[in-house]
């Protein structure tokens, strides 16, 4: 199971959700960008916005 799956367990309909990856070895964040699997499950449960790191660790905002 996806961490973003599991977390719409808890979500209600216009949360924001935040998704972070880190490396194992490092501990830097990493490319966490929802699969578009995710990304349907959370339009269909009513989140309004997704932020998730890209490669270099920085924020991204994606509005549903």
């Amino acid at each position: 199971m996806h961490a973003e799956m599991n977390v719409l367990r808890f979500a209600q309909p216009g949360d924001e959700i935040e998704v972070m990856r880190f490396k194992k070895c490092t501990h830097a964040m990493t490319m966490a960008k929802p699969c578009n699997h995710c990304t349907q499950a959370m339009i269909s449960a009513g989140i309004k916005r997704v932020k998730y790191t890209d490669w270099s660790g920085k924020w991204i905002i994606m509005n549903l």
